[in-house]
């Protein structure tokens, strides 16, 4: 983690005040010399020596214009240090001093922030952090804009359990994705881009208390991207998305290991057979989501070790659920003799037919017929009990 922070301050402060463009009203204010020597301090892993200075400066300066500036690049290097709290703190400071100086200081600010925020697990800080980031994405570059911080947000939203606002800034961020590949509009490096494309795995975050059905749901809408940052390049994001990847897939796994049916049964053999039938339903959709990913192969067109591992690895799993469903027992009947996409382990379960309701007022008439020639056949079937059966008159010959 550290070499990623200090990756991204020899990329962003090294340049001193082109880090930070000015606005317009204030562009022919110069950036502080002090600040510069910073810059360089930081850029020269001195970070004992960067505080001090900026401290002074922080100290001695009469105009506040640069404060924003200062300040972020303390929250930067307690940062650095692993520091969240004194992080968080000068972040803000930066926040506020920026927001009446510089938008472009007021967004980098907001964008640290949020992953010190991520890192310690803080949730509802990230969310709030992260839209008042996408009201100033304009201010970022534009995969970090369009593309990452919406999909973080969703993330974010996934791991609180907030499932109808994660669908919803997935969508956005994989909608501004896939227009800015077919348009060109984006240039990046490889490393932004699986960082992008990590956050659109969606499924980043593990949160408690989740069920089967969610944890599926998030790997059927991000796990290809996931596979597409581990293709887009090598090491740092891409290892994440292959851990993030065999993570969930270990969980989804650890579901139907460890699935208990719900409710008593006065007959124990009839319970185990319901629970090894719901086991072999989530195994089955296990099963569909990897042979959706393997679809999905390569979709970066770009065939690396990582990738080849994480293909492999698919083939394993397949191998494993077919693995288990066969171990329950249930019938030949219940398990497909050859993988096919598209199609369930399972084949026992028979859903009733319901009939088709066009609306309230027929189905309604319908149903009234149908009581009404129910109770005539029963009044008929009395009558002819009281009677005595009748004898039945003997067909007609047609040739008579």
């Amino acid at each position: 983690m550290k070499k990623i922070i200090l990756g991204f301050s020899i990329i962003f402060l090294v340049a001193g005040c082109s880090l930070f463009p000015k606005k317009e009203k204030v562009y022919n204010i110069d950036y502080p010399p002090e600040l510069r020597k910073v810059n360089k301090l930081i850029v020269n892993k001195k970070t004992g020596d960067a505080k001090i200075e900026i401290q002074n400066y922080l100290n001695r300066a009469e105009n506040i214009h640069w404060y924003g500036h200062a300040y972020f690049l303390m929250g930067f290097l307690y940062e650095v240090e692993e520091k969240p709290e004194l992080a968080i703190k000068h972040y803000r400071e930066a926040i506020q001093h920026a927001a009446a100086y510089d938008n472009v200081v007021e967004a980098r600010a907001l964008y640290n922030l949020s992953f010190v925020y991520e890192r310690t697990g803080n949730w509802q800080k990230l969310v709030s952090t992260l839209i008042d980031l996408l009201e100033r994405r304009q201010y970022l570059d534009v995969l970090s804009g369009q593309v990452e911080t919406p999909a973080r947000l969703a993330a974010a939203y996934a791991v609180i359990g907030r499932m109808d606002e994660a669908k919803k800034f997935h969508k956005q961020a994989r909608e501004n994705y896939e227009n800015m590949v077919r348009q060109m509009r984006f240039h990046s490096s490889r490393s932004d881009l699986s960082k992008a494309l990590y956050y659109l795995g969606l499924s980043v975050f593990p949160r408690e208390k989740e069920n089967f059905s969610d944890l599926k749901t998030k790997l059927s809408l991000g796990q290809k991207y996931l596979l597409a940052s581990v293709e887009s390049a090598k090491g740092g994001w891409a290892d994440r998305a292959a851990q993030s990847l065999e993570d969930n897939y270990q969980r989804l796994w650890a579901f139907i290991q460890d699935y208990q049916k719900k409710g008593l049964s006065h007959d124990p053999m009839a319970k185990m057979k319901q629970k090894q039938m719901d086991q072999l339903v989530m195994a089955s959709d296990f099963y569909d989501l990897v042979l959706a990913l393997r679809s999905d192969e390569f979709p970066m067109g770009n065939v690396n070790l990582a990738a080849k591992e994480v293909m492999d690895g698919s083939q394993k799993w397949l191998a494993r659920i077919e693995n288990f469903a066969n171990s329950l027992q249930l019938g030949p009947e219940t398990i497909r003799t050859h993988p096919v996409k598209q199609r369930r382990l399972m084949r026992y379960v028979d859903e009733p037919k319901k009939p088709v309701r066009v609306n309230k007022e027929s189905t309604a008439l319908q149903e009234t017929s149908v009581k009404m020639e129910k109770t005539k056949s029963e009044s008929k079937k009395d009558s002819s009990t009281d009677k005595g059966a009748e004898t039945p008159l003997p067909e007609k010959d047609p040739n008579l």
